[in-house]
């Protein structure tokens, strides 16, 4: 009997232990992994280079080879850097796309959509003064810049 008593004793005190350590443990984790999410970062496929953002990425032609008499040719294609930046109604800059996985570069064809949803493309609107953030490895998705 008295065997029973101590392992009940010492299974509710291992409990009340691990509950009160428990009520320390999640408050710091909870502080930790808040500040974590606060703190705006910008996330960028493996190919962009911020030293490198002048550099405009054009093919080098297109190289051909002979196989059997007949010609094989590889076609490129350049698609133009696009960004989309989206503005709100006091005219600051809400949110951001492109096409490259790269935050918008100078080099970019820059388009700004308005509060009230008109698109116009821009040649002076200047995206090198925004310290973007956001995960723009998706091309086409808007990322907030609401800080």
């Amino acid at each position: 009997m008295s065997r029973l008593t101590f392992a009940s004793w010492t299974l509710s005190s291992i409990g009340a232990v691990v509950a009160v350590v428990g009520v320390g443990v999640v408050p710091a984790l909870g502080r930790n992994a808040e500040s974590a999410v606060k703190r705006p970062v910008l996330v960028e496929s493996p190919g962009c280079d911020r030293r490198s953002a002048e550099r405009n990425g054009t093919g080098q032609g297109s190289p051909t080879r002979t196989v059997g008499g007949a010609t094989d040719q590889t076609i490129t294609v350049t698609v133009p850097r696009t960004a989309i930046v989206r503005l709100g109604p006091s005219g600051r800059v809400i949110a951001a796309l492109t096409n490259t996985g790269c935050a918008p570069r100078p080099l970019d064809e820059i388009y700004v959509s308005t509060a009230d949803g008109t698109l116009t493309r821009s040649t002076s609107f200047d995206v090198g003064r925004i310290a973007w953030i956001g995960n723009f490895m998706s091309p086409g998705v808007y990322q907030s810049q609401r800080r």
